[in-house]
């Protein structure tokens, strides 16, 4: 049993069982099964690409929006999302005949590090860290590499490829910590943080073993980092609390907070 279960009272019987479905990038693939598999409730997976990432957020949201209308009515209490923000890849995303409940996250390094404020914290103190996990080097073969291609087709084209200063400059210190915080470029980087979610030993070692290697390769330090699983085994569990989680009633969408709370509901037009 992974040591992050230990201890935990992961079968509370005061708790009715819920049927649920969880739409989630596949980079959370490991992290998403094994929450389901420990959760009492029950869940159907459904994963969508890595590749959505790439795409500019109004294809992403279509996406999500079609595997969300997919969804049988009537049959899941909620549709729950393995995501952040994205790049705004989720906002739009409307709830129709059952709710949506996400995590308050600007993407899913939040969901590996554990909460939004653990994420603010690694930002503060170093905003130059590319982060990877086990997900992101298995389900994206083109990580960390062909990054000038990568660049010039997606980060030149939505116009994210101009460093803080840059961003500062034209849009004032918040709208660039945002901009940075979300996305970034790949110029600033100065470190890779491999983020161990000890969900999968061997596989993680080895994927580790990859990522100090190519730190090396590009002159980068190496700085893994314990990750911890509390919102994928709270999302699937349903301890949704607020300053966590975002419930989306039906007839609602998804749009940005502007806030630290991030998300936020609103009416669908």
């Amino acid at each position: 049993m992974p040591s992050f279960i230990s201890g935990l009272n992961l079968f509370d019987g005061g708790k009715q069982v819920r049927r649920y479905r969880l739409i989630s990038c596949e980079v959370a693939y490991r992290e998403c099964c094994l929450a389901v598999a420990v959760s009492p409730n029950v869940i159907d997976l459904h994963f969508l690409t890595q590749g959505l990432h790439d795409l500019q957020s109004k294809s992403m949201c279509e996406r999500v929006q079609q595997a969300v209308d997919e969804t049988p009515a009537g049959r899941y209490e909620a549709i729950l999302l393995g995501y952040g923000l994205c790049n705004n890849g989720l906002v739009g995303v409307t709830a129709r005949h059952t709710p949506l409940v996400l995590p308050r996250a600007h993407d899913c390094i939040t969901l590996f590090l554990g909460s939004k404020e653990k994420y603010a914290e690694q930002f503060a103190q170093n905003s130059g860290t590319y982060y990877l996990t086990t997900g992101w080097v298995e389900r994206d073969h083109e990580n960390l590499e062909n990054t000038h291609q990568r660049e010039d087709n997606i980060m030149h084209k939505m116009g994210l490829d101009k460093s803080y200063e840059e961003y500062a400059a034209l849009y004032g210190e918040e709208a660039a910590k945002m901009i940075f915080a979300t996305i970034g470029g790949m110029q600033h980087y100065r470190e890779i943080g491999y983020i161990d979610m000890g969900v999968a030993p061997l596989a993680e070692e080895h994927v580790q073993t990859k990522a100090s290697a190519e730190a090396q390769r590009r002159g980068w330090t190496f700085n893994p980092r314990r990750g911890r699983m509390d919102l994928f085994l709270e999302l699937t569990r349903g301890d949704w609390d607020e300053s966590k989680f975002l419930i989306v009633p039906p007839g609602h969408r998804i749009e940005q907070s502007y806030d630290e709370s991030i998300v936020k509901a609103a009416p669908a037009a």
